[in-house]
């Protein structure tokens, strides 16, 4: 091998900015965008700052952010000095490098309001989600034309503080407002019951999860106020799918935790349906039904 074996070599590797991107092509006044900050020979946690320039190129803002695998994702609110284009340029310091990116549009400022679920006949807002039926999303948006693409999503809030998309999706606005059916179903509704003693156990202190609707538009973001999610239970005396047979017209006699009976008559389908029930043991007095074969 030719050379100075006892000599170290350097290679010295070129740092880049590779592009400056904006997640969405447009946003308005007030906003939240993401702007996604490329990067080439980078390491991890090195900072690149950002100045944000109008169309007049006025400095208007400015934010930083950390570098991770190549990659600097930085949240932007759009100021309200923007007018018509907003241009991000992105910065490393250490390494004499910067890049523009292309023009943000610049929407006025539009607002979201009353964000609210109504019943599925559409007739009034509703204090909780009945489990299992349809439901409406509903909001009203100014400063934007009709036919605008709004992206909406159900939230469920658990009692322990974890959250899930219970569904999402896209919508136009019709007369600047939007409307989406929704129905909810919470967990199985063949499940096995647990022991009294367990039943018993986590039914103390139990509190249902609760729903809100998020809209989103343009990098706008309003949230409905959370309202709880009503389970039921559904009792079935059937010979068939839909049919009682002579399980019809029997009563049975429903006793909640709180210790209140109410009698109820088999319909012809066979299906007893119980309304926001509560956490603990509920007891059924189906003795009526003793002599059907």
């Amino acid at each position: 091998m030719k050379g100075q074996p006892d000599k170290k070599n350097v290679i010295k590797l070129t740092s880049q900015i590779l592009s400056v991107l904006w997640q969405t092509p447009q946003a308005t006044v007030g906003g939240n965008v993401n702007l996604i900050v490329e990067l080439h020979n980078v390491g991890d946690a090195s900072q690149v700052s950002v100045s944000l320039i109008d169309a007049s190129g006025k400095n208007v803002g400015s934010a930083k952010g950390k570098v991770a695998k190549n990659k600097s994702i930085i949240a932007i609110v759009v100021p309200d000095t923007a007018k018509e284009k907003l241009f991000a340029i992105a910065k490393l310091s250490d390494h004499k490098l910067e890049l523009s990116s292309s023009p943000l549009v610049v929407i006025p400022r539009i607002q979201i309001r009353d964000v609210q679920i109504w019943d599925g006949e559409n007739k009034q807002k509703l204090d909780y989600i009945p489990d299992g039926e349809a439901c409406i999303l509903k909001a009203k948006v100014d400063g934007v034309s009709d036919q605008a693409m709004v992206d909406w999503s159900v939230r469920i809030r658990m009692p322990a503080g974890a959250s899930t998309i219970a569904k999402s999706g896209k919508s136009t606005l019709k007369q600047a407002a939007f409307e989406q059916d929704f129905q909810w179903t919470f967990g199985s509704r063949n499940q096995k019951i647990k022991a009294k003693e367990e039943r018993d156990k986590y039914g103390e202190g139990y509190e249902n999860p609760q729903a809100e609707l998020v809209i989103s538009l343009l990098g706008a973001t309003a949230v409905s106020a959370a309202i709880p999610i009503k389970q039921c239970m559904i009792l079935r005396y059937q010979v068939a799918k839909g049919q009682a047979g002579p399980f019809e017209g029997k009563k049975i006699t429903i006793k909640d935790p709180s210790g209140k009976e109410e009698s109820r008559t088999i319909p012809a389908n066979g299906e007893i349906r119980v309304e926001q029930t509560q956490p603990g043991t509920y007891e059924i007095d189906d003795s009526d039904l003793k002599d059907i074969k």
